[in-house]
């Protein structure tokens, strides 16, 4: 009876090293805790072989910011003085695991029991004080403040937001979160971001200032959740790093703690717009125009660019409205893509937005331009304005071509009249034939006299001038093909190559209006086509005879000298033995 109490006595003591042996430890550091800073969660186990804790139910009430696990191995000689070899010996505290937490909430939280495998943690109830409790060594040390130039404003007007980080003491691995809305949207332009410091309460702060334009897209209130800091900082803290030799002369290290710090939230009352369209809140607009020469001359046909700017102080680029008007039907436009731009600097945004358009008369006389008003509030003054540019009143002097037609149809007055030839005697009419051919002798004879002469001074130039001339007729059966077949690209290259060789110099289309003024509406219609939004086919049947006659005006037999049908660059030799 003796034997058996005492065999059971002893595997109850056995049982009893086993699961001591194998318990959890927890325990904590950083402590009091904050809900806006982190601690750590320690457990130990005197066991090697132990498995990983599962942390889910960790996650119900803390955010898990890392975990690590670490062994300890101590080498010891207990055989040294028998001068035997070293040997391993493994010392108590064998696994530990440290995992790094952040409260969810304040209050009073119960860590729940964690499962090693076969082994459980003991439970833990711990008590989260409140972020603004004041009673963190660290509240003083790290904080952010956020502040907002107006508490009321208007649908689209900017507010400026200025968000300060204000720190005593080095941070690590840090972050500032943007501006967010608990309720209402804004779109957010970032501004500025400078860092200075300053002494506050007898301490000096590092600062970091942030500032941002807010335009908010609805009325209402505009609710700005807190600015939050999370970042690292070193607590002062030292402690044995596990895998030191032993506990007693193991090495240290600092204990890092993360923090976050949050501003207050702020509310903004945005009130609606005052009217339904051409709303423009900002702080100033002012209105601009150039002209691609000065002062502006208008004639018929010829292109002269307008160049507008509308410039806006606190508000962006994409909210300026379109300048372009509509003109009277006696001048065509053709508007190019509006350039946008937003300007940022500390005290908020420049928007701009400039437009060009290319006007081309198309009837001389009084042309009058119309004023351009754009409506905007003032959000200084509360008060709606409006810019302008004034009326503009311009005289359109006739095209070449105008001119040409009007001199023309103003010829002999229609009450003179021709005086009539008397009748002459029939034997006197036939002497002049006879007498033309022996004057056509004569010239053609002094003629040839003359080209004996110069013939070998002239052979090249003759060459030339015929190679020059089967090039300028396959350039101009280019410019047909490409017509004809109603190719409006195609058509562009083969008339610039064409006009290029005849003239002897690289002009664009609205050059080549310039030069045959007859040319600019089908150039015009041919633009078009090419880079406006119409949409419309392109033919170019109408373009053809017109480019054809005036071809045939520059062709040598047609009154015209070689020196005039070819670049002056190519026959100026030829061109002076002309007129010599």
């Amino acid at each position: 009876m003796k034997r058996y109490l005492s065999g059971s006595l002893l595997c109850c003591l056995l049982c009893w090293a086993v699961t001591g042996m194998a318990a959890i430890d927890m325990s904590i550091q950083h402590e009091p805790l904050h809900a806006n800073e982190s601690f750590i969660l320690v457990y130990e186990s005197d066991e090697m072989d132990v498995d990983d804790p599962d942390l889910t139910p960790l996650q119900q009430d803390f955010d898990v910011l890392g975990s690590a696990r670490s062994s300890r191995i101590v080498l010891t000689d207990p055989n040294q003085a028998r001068g035997q070899h070293w040997s391993i010996q493994f010392v108590p505290k064998h696994s530990r695991w440290e995992i790094q937490l952040m409260p969810k909430r304040s209050g009073e939280i119960t860590i729940p029991a964690l499962t090693f495998g076969q082994l459980e943690s003991p439970e833990r109830t711990v008590t989260i004080n409140e972020p603004t409790s004041g009673d963190s060594k660290y509240d003083d040390v790290v904080f952010v403040e956020m502040e907002a130039d107006t508490n009321t404003s208007y649908e689209g007007a900017q507010i400026i937001l200025e968000l300060r980080l204000y720190r005593a003491m080095d941070t690590f691995n840090s972050s500032l979160s943007k501006p967010e809305f608990a309720n209402g949207a804004a779109v957010v332009e970032q501004l500025s971001e400078r860092t200075y410091r300053v002494r506050r309460n007898q301490r000096s702060y590092q600062v970091l200032e942030r500032r941002y334009a807010l335009f908010p897209q609805g009325s209402g209130d505009l609710q700005i959740k807190p600015t939050v800091f999370r970042g690292e900082i070193n607590t002062g803290r030292m402690f044995v790093n596990p895998m030191g030799p032993d506990a007693r002369h193991g090495q240290q290290r600092s204990s890092a703690k993360i923090i976050m710090r949050e501003s207050a939230d702020i509310t903004i009352d945005v009130r609606p717009a005052l009217t339904t369209s051409n709303w423009l809140p900002a702080a100033n607009v002012t209105l601009e125009e150039e002209w691609s020469e000065e002062p502006p001359e208008f004639s018929v046909g010829q292109p002269i660019t307008r160049t507008l700017q509308i410039t806006a102080r606190a508000q962006t680029a994409s909210q300026l409205p379109s300048l372009v008007q509509s003109l009277p039907d006696s001048v065509k436009t053709y508007p190019e893509q509006p350039y946008l731009d937003t300007e940022r600097a500390e005290d908020g945004v420049l928007g701009k937005r400039m437009e060009r358009l290319a006007l081309i008369p198309q009837q001389a006389g009084e042309l009058t331009l119309p004023a351009i008003k754009i409506p905007w509030f003032n959000i200084h003054t509360g008060k709606m304005q409006e810019a302008e540019l004034p009326a503009r009143t311009v005289m359109v002097l006739p095209g070449r071509a105008t001119a040409s037609a009007q001199a023309s149809e103003a010829g002999p007055a229609s009450g003179v009249v021709a005086p009539a030839m008397a009748d002459e005697p029939v034997s006197r009419s036939t002497i002049w034939p006879w007498l033309t051919v022996l004057f056509a002798g004569a010239w053609l004879l002094t003629l040839f006299l003359w080209w004996q002469q110069r013939n070998a001074k002239t052979a090249a130039h003759g060459f030339r001038l015929s190679q020059w001339l089967l090039t300028r007729q396959a350039r101009l059966m280019s410019v047909k093909t490409a017509c004809l077949a109603n190719d409006a690209a195609a058509t562009r290259r083969a008339l610039l190559d064409w006009a290029n060789h005849n003239l002897g110099e690289s002009l664009n289309l609205q050059q080549l209006g310039q030069r045959y003024p007859e040319l600019v509406p089908e150039l015009n219609r041919l633009e078009q086509t090419l880079y406006g939004s119409t949409g419309n086919a392109w033919t170019g049947a109408s373009l053809w005879p017109l480019i054809e006659a005036i071809d045939a005006s520059h062709t040598v037999g047609n009154n015209s000298t070689a020196a005039e049908v070819m670049p002056l660059t190519s026959l100026s030799p030829l061109a002076k033995d002309t007129h010599n």
